[in-house]
């Protein structure tokens, strides 16, 4: 008897839950780059209705950084399993563009970072490599950083409620008695050395200050730098930054090192994400097994692979865009194996 009561007792709240309503989110807003609305318990997913267009949205908050200049109309419903649909919100209006513009022209002269902006703001975040300063001037003094370090600059433009883009992203080298600093690429394939022709010829380096590498890797002769080209070999690809300390000062190298006979390459190593679709890496691998995926909080519910290329989920990218609004970028690795030696190359995806 009390198994059958317990019975229709649960048959009974199943009924019931299958019957109630989920809550509606009753107000949209918009915070920076994204439309946002409250959280509604028990659903599990939205439908959001924007200008007469049906979008699915796995959260509570959907990117329109990447929406076209236009007058927009959204209204969002709740939907989750084992309830009805919500009704749907009040309509929202708002217009883009809603994000201000971008601080241009980034430069940096006697340690006094400088940018221009021409349109109305309350400040301006400057992002210094994982710290934050905020200033209400287009110039921001470096002077205060410590040396022989490297940054990664960006700023961003405030305004009441609303950010800006972010600018564009420079590199800072703050090193004592700089003398140059050189940027280039090397092709691992060139069987060639690395020359780097100069007006003086009387540089010489100080090998007491240059441990990580030998005179047989790398010499002056006359007017040119020369790297020895085995000196890359054992180099891994991407960006590489090597410092030379001279006669005239420091020298840095910035090297993006890659080797065009490498087969296991992203054919698209830059990659910009499409709201809702997932993304399709393809890689040239050959006789190498490609075996994952790492990098930026992904796991192995976040991609599929196959023999020669990746599908990474766009829950997985929107998810860790929005950990972030000034995040532009997530890096990631394929994993490969080649006769028991496992190596990672790099792909980028961008922000919409």
């Amino acid at each position: 008897m009390k198994k059958s009561i317990l019975i229709f007792l649960l048959l009974f709240l199943a009924s019931c839950s299958a019957h109630t309503t989920l809550d509606y989110p009753q107000i949209l807003t918009i915070e920076g780059e994204f439309l946002v609305w409250p959280a509604i318990n028990g659903a599990d997913y939205y439908v959001l209705i924007l200008n007469n267009e049906e979008i699915v949205v796995m959260s509570n908050e959907f990117l329109i950084s990447n929406l076209a200049d236009d007058s927009y109309n959204a209204k969002v419903k709740a939907v989750g399993q084992g309830f009805k649909d919500s009704l749907f919100s009040p309509i929202y209006s708002f217009t883009i563009p809603n994000l201000l513009p971008e601080p241009t022209n980034l430069r940096i002269i006697e340690k006094q970072l400088m940018w221009d902006y021409s349109f109305s703001y309350d400040f301006f975040t400057v992002y210094l490599n994982d710290e934050l300063y905020e200033t209400d001037k287009t110039y921001f003094d470096l002077s205060f950083l410590p040396e022989n370090m490297k940054y990664e600059i960006y700023i961003i433009a405030n305004l009441e409620n609303e950010v800006s883009k972010a600018s564009k992203l420079i590199d800072y080298f703050p090193y004592e008695n700089l003398f140059m600093i050189k940027k280039d690429v090397f092709n691992k394939a060139n069987k060639n050395n690395y020359i780097l022709e100069l007006e003086i010829s009387d540089l010489t380096f100080d090998w007491e200050k240059n441990s990580d590498f030998s005179s047989q890797d790398i010499f002056v002769q006359d007017n040119k730098i020369i790297i020895e080209n085995s000196y890359f070999q054992e180099k891994e690809y991407g960006k590489n930054v090597l410092l030379i300390t001279s006669s005239y000062g420091l020298i840095i190298f910035v090297l993006d090192i890659y080797d065009s006979r490498n087969p296991s390459v992203a054919l698209s190593p830059y990659n910009r994400h499409q709201i809702g679709i997932d993304l399709i890496v393809n890689f040239n691998i050959y006789d190498k097994e490609l075996i994952g995926i790492s990098g930026s909080q992904i796991s192995s519910y976040d991609y599929k692979l196959s023999k020669d290329s990746v599908i990474i989920n766009y829950e997985y990218i929107e998810r860790i865009f929005n950990i972030s609004l000034t995040r532009q970028t997530i890096i990631l690795a394929a994993r490969f194996k080649y006769n028991d030696e496992f190596f990672e190359i790099p792909f980028y995806i961008n922000r919409p």
